[in-house]
């Protein structure tokens, strides 16, 4: 077993926690070897090791987003990076925008791009969330193959489609 430092950026210690211990208790091959070790607060967390650079970079999006003012309580942002986490092994690379308006409308089916936009923070352009939604009705994969996660009706309601 090695051992790697996450790069925290400075997230709270207590999200990165939630996160870690939501996505390695819900790993369905607990004897699999590969695992790595690192250490927050004092405390060592196992991780399998392909899952390392997909929290770091999960890690890195959010607070790249955090970073520009917005605010989120620990529960969020580890809601946030477990669904990062999540489309990441399924190689679809979402950046944080997208992850917050996949978890408002995992939260709140039906919401409009006025009433989403109103959830973002002020740093956040009506631009930039109707483009973002627009790019969750085709998004590639790495393979290129196109994934559509959320859908709009006919009364411009945003919803998820399968996830």
């Amino acid at each position: 077993m090695s051992n790697k430092k996450l790069n925290t950026y400075d997230l709270p210690q207590k999200a990165i926690i939630m996160a870690l211990s939501k996505l390695e208790s819900s790993d369905d091959n607990k004897a699999s070897f590969g695992l790595i070790t690192t250490d927050l607060s004092g405390d060592v967390y196992a991780i399998k090791e392909s899952h390392f650079p997909l929290i770091q970079t999960a890690i890195t999006v959010v607070a790249g987003f955090l970073g520009t003012g917005v605010s989120f309580a620990p529960a969020g942002i580890a809601a946030l990076l477990i669904l990062l986490v999540y489309f990441y092994k399924k190689n679809i690379k979402l950046n944080a925008i997208q992850g917050v308006l996949i978890q408002e409308l995992k939260d709140r089916p039906g919401m409009t791009s006025d009433q989403l936009i109103e959830l973002c923070s002020d740093n956040v352009k009506k631009d930039v969330v109707e483009e973002e939604l627009e790019n969750l009705t085709a998004i590639p994969d790495s393979s290129g193959n196109l994934h559509t996660i959320v859908r709009i009706d006919k009364d411009k309601r945003w919803y998820l489609v399968d996830i």
